[in-house]
């Protein structure tokens, strides 16, 4: 394993995001899901809206609808990854501690299927449980009246696309 690895804020923390931010999306989303009975993968652009609303609010922080909804896709990502590492047969993750343990064997042939889950050799992932509470389904679908749009994305092992490292992705609709 190479010891020169980065931060794990090094993989998950770009273009101004922080720890606070994602906390706060994802805990205002699961807010508006649970007081509007919505369960599963969908989200109604309402609720990016207000997600948007209450990061201005709490910490003054202003973005728009695209930026979190593009924020969403890369924390699936993430959630997807450390589930894909905690799933893996040659892994143990401990809870309390949030560590995953692997051999050096393990750990090369996850990283390299993926150098983002270098992110993950120190400390687990900050959100999972809110992840899992946001991403437990099959892919992140957003309501906006007439359209859907879906994302799968079910890749655990064998590839993983680096392009959203930075939670930065293009979105049409």
């Amino acid at each position: 394993m190479n010891p020169n690895f980065k931060a794990q804020h090094e993989y998950f923390y770009h273009d101004g995001w922080t720890p606070e931010m994602d906390s706060i999306i994802l805990s205002s989303l699961l807010r508006e899901k649970k007081a509007h009975n919505f369960e599963g993968i969908v989200i109604p652009v309402e609720f990016l809206y207000e997600a948007e609303a209450t990061l201005e609010e709490d910490i003054g922080v202003r973005v728009n609808r695209d930026d979190i909804y593009n924020r969403l896709l890369f924390l699936e990502r993430r959630y997807r990854s450390f589930k894909g590492i905690v799933e893996h047969a040659g892994t143990r993750w401990d809870k309390p501690s949030n560590k995953v343990f692997a051999s050096e064997k393990t750990w090369a042939a996850l990283l390299k299927a993926s150098e983002f889950l270098g992110a993950y050799i120190v400390d687990g992932e900050p959100e999972y449980k809110q992840m899992q509470m946001m991403f437990g389904g099959e892919g992140l679908q957003l309501e906006n009246n007439e359209d859907v749009i879906t994302i799968f994305d079910t890749t655990l092992e064998a590839e993983f696309d680096d392009t959203m490292c930075s939670g930065k992705a293009h979105v049409t609709g």
